[in-house]
């Protein structure tokens, strides 16, 4: 629902949605499980990206490096959803984004 919202330019109420979630879970700390970190990530992200999209990067890049490090922490550098993390992270501050190592 979260997503058709943004995608209608209903950003505001997607971030609403999107923080309910967040609530449903709970507090997202270094202690909670690994299973609740990594449902908690692609929200974050989701987060991240109505903020970026409503112009407020200095509301994305927090819940963003959250989910970046939950991703790199319990899936790898190099892993996909990581990288996908990472490019998030990356349209807050204007760095370039790391590329997956070819193996």
């Amino acid at each position: 629902m979260g997503i058709h919202l943004k995608k209608s330019k209903e950003i505001s109420k997607a971030l609403q949605m999107y923080e309910k979630a967040l609530q449903l879970l709970g507090p997202i700390t270094p202690s909670s499980t690994k299973e609740i970190q990594l449902e908690a990530a692609p929200i974050l992200i989701n987060v991240g990206s109505a903020h970026l999209a409503m112009k407020q990067p200095e509301h994305a890049q927090p819940v963003l490096q959250q989910a970046l490090d939950i991703r790199r922490e319990h899936l790898g550098e190099d892993h996909k959803l990581t990288i996908a993390a990472a490019k998030w992270l990356a349209k807050c501050t204007d760095a370039p984004p790391p590329e997956a190592e070819e193996t």
